[in-house]
């Protein structure tokens, strides 16, 4: 099973398709976090590290920490690189503030989040091939 996530991964990053890993994931996640909870996490932090751009894997990475896992201050880690890595996904920055708000954080934290959301969208539209994500660009 692990030889085949190390293929899976490396596959994803050279063709930039990430779709077998992504099933992989949806399958073997359920299986191993009943036990492992750990070690499923780091399966998500190793199919990351070659395909830190796919929305889905930090999707799925999100919603498996808030099910599994009571440290807040973890998921909103999570999240905030999940915005970092995927800032053109309005969805992540909207799960992201929308758990700030839940968790009690502040107005001046959330309207940070927000601003700085807003900075990046402003310059892509300015100049779309200025950012970079996972050594590519955008």
């Amino acid at each position: 099973m692990e030889e085949n996530f190390y293929e899976l991964i490396e596959v994803a990053a050279k063709e930039s398709n990430a779709g077998k890993l992504v099933l992989f994931l949806k399958v073997e996640i359920p299986k191993i976090s009943k036990k492992y909870y750990n070690y499923a996490k780091l399966y998500f932090e190793k199919a990351l590290e070659y395909n830190c751009d796919n929305f889905e894997i930090w999707k799925m990475y999100i919603e498996h920490t808030k099910n599994n896992s009571k440290d807040k201050a973890w998921l909103i880690s999570i999240m905030l690189r999940s915005c970092k890595c995927c800032f053109f996904s309005v969805d992540l920055w909207k799960m992201l503030i929308l758990e700030m708000e839940k968790n009690y954080y502040t107005k001046e934290d959330i309207q940070s989040i927000f601003n700085t959301f807003f900075f990046i969208s402003l310059k892509l539209r300015k100049n779309p091939g200025s950012l970079s994500i996972c050594g590519r660009e955008v």
